[in-house]
């Protein structure tokens, strides 16, 4: 199995394979991330709607929630 798997990275086939892989993965997982981001978000308002909590309550926890530094879309940058 690994002489077959060493032959493969001996191709120049392989490079733009780990190149797509390395683009590819990093950028999946951080959409990944967001998402479940965003998923427990809308799980906690829907919790505190429930509670009968006001819009400027849910938005206070939001916000305080968040580490420091870090936006509404959670990439710190924008």
């Amino acid at each position: 199995m690994s002489n077959n798997f060493l032959d493969f990275l001996r191709h120049t086939d392989a490079v733009p394979l780990f190149a797509i892989f390395g683009i590819a993965v990093p950028f999946v997982a951080h959409y990944w991330y967001m998402l479940r981001v965003k998923q427990w978000e809308m799980s906690l308002k829907h919790t505190m709607l429930e509670k009968g909590m006001s819009a400027a309550d849910i938005k206070t926890v939001l916000e305080a929630s968040r580490p420091d530094g870090e936006t509404k879309h959670g990439c710190g940058t924008c």
